[in-house]
């Protein structure tokens, strides 16, 4: 009998990263939210590291993301190291509080594209962008309103200004990792 192997979704103890590279399509969700269930269940008192390269996509796939983040017990760690637009802006800031690192030269773009809404009604899609809106309100400690004038504005950060901003805790060349003890469950 024939095996046919569908990829590796265990992982080693060294190797807890979730990659998000790419336009964020539907089955790109399933599989990040996958990878972070598997992760999760393997050990939940370890990080997980999302490695963050997305020039947008689909809002609506975001929610999925964001509630499986909230909803593990392993905290998150994300890491910029290229460029974050639109919803996977609002991944890359909902990272564990103080470990959300963006490489020097990474882009964080609050441009929705046209495949955001593809499909969906005005009022679906001006409720998706409050939901992604207040999320990042949160993460990043700002007013509701000024994140959606970002989204509507299509403002773009540096990795220095998203510094300033709240979106991210530091600039490096690699993620940021907890020491042994001090890792928490509380997200972002």
């Amino acid at each position: 009998m024939a095996r046919i192997s569908t990829g590796l979704l265990t992982s080693t103890a060294l190797e807890r990263r979730l990659t998000l590279r790419g336009r964020l399509t539907k089955p790109i969700a399933a599989c990040c939210i996958a990878r972070l269930l598997v992760l999760a269940t393997e050990d939940h008192r370890q990080p997980i590291i999302a490695y963050i390269d997305s020039g947008g996509g689909l809002a609506s796939e975001t929610l999925g993301i964001l509630s499986t983040m909230n909803g593990i017990r392993c905290p998150v760690i994300t890491f910029c190291n290229g460029q974050a637009a639109g919803p996977a802006l609002v991944i890359a800031a909902h990272g564990l509080k103080g470990f959300r690192v963006a490489a020097p030269g990474a882009r964080f773009s609050f441009k929705l594209l046209a495949e955001t809404s593809r499909g969906r009604k005005a009022g679906g899609i001006e409720s998706t962008l409050r939901l992604l809106a207040d999320t990042l309100a949160e993460d990043a400690q700002k007013q509701p309103a000024d994140v959606l004038e970002w989204f509507r504005a299509g403002t773009e950060f540096s990795a220095q200004e998203a510094l300033e901003q709240g979106l991210i805790d530091a600039i490096g060349t690699q993620p940021l990792l907890p020491e042994s003890g001090q890792t928490t469950t509380e997200k972002g």
